[in-house]
């Protein structure tokens, strides 16, 4: 879907920009991943034995209860040979709770090596401006993550099939809101002028 979908509506949305007279003609290269954090893959430690140590240093018994080091990426043996994808830990969780990121790589028109785009994609983790401390998945999936629940928000009532706007209870689920939940109306957005450019979602 998204290589026959979505990567024409990305080229289609370049054209577009440069072919309004606005703006010179923009043709950028596109490198696409797919970020999934619904797996079922764990790993740990290989230090972690399966029971803590009854006597042992201060390091061994951290070892023990903590997950893999923030950053740990996992490319072989368990990944597909035939796809350039890869297990990566950007976050760090304090009990062995952390679920690793699945990245697949789908198209690469940036010229530089799956190693690069590892890194890359392990770097983006850190510039995050929500938090101070890393999440699980890289910025650039989780600000799309945000905007696309920000866009069901607004579109919610058209969204739902089953929603008739003069029943009771469905006028009532929305009657504080009203401004935003009218479906089918010209109004501009609901937040000001001046944030029409900005990512105020985050």
């Amino acid at each position: 879907m998204v290589l026959d979908k979505e990567l024409p509506q990305i080229r289609s949305a370049c054209n577009y920009f440069s072919s309004n007279g606005t703006s010179p003609k923009w043709s950028p290269t596109i490198t696409l991943f797919v970020a999934i954090k619904r797996h079922h893959a764990r790993f740990f430690p290989k230090t972690n034995p399966e029971k803590p140590p009854s006597q042992g240093r201060r390091e061994e018994w951290e070892a023990w209860k903590e997950n893999l080091k923030s950053g740990t990426l996992i490319d072989t043996n368990v990944v597909a040979p035939s796809r350039s994808e890869f297990y990566l830990q950007s976050h760090h969780n304090l009990l062995g709770t952390a679920r690793s990121s699945y990245y697949i790589l789908l198209k690469n028109e940036s010229g530089l090596s799956f190693k690069q785009l590892e890194e890359a994609t392990n770097r983006l983790c850190y510039t995050g401006a929500r938090a101070s401390k890393c999440p699980s998945i890289c910025i650039p999936a989780l600000y799309a993550d945000l905007l696309c629940d920000r866009l069901r928000t607004y579109m919610r009532p058209s969204l739902n099939y089953g929603y008739v706007p003069n029943s009771g209870t469905g006028v009532s689920d929305f009657v504080a809101d009203r401004d935003i939940w009218d479906v089918g109306t010209n109004e501009q957005n609901p937040w000001h002028k001046n944030m029409n450019n900005i990512m105020f979602y985050i």
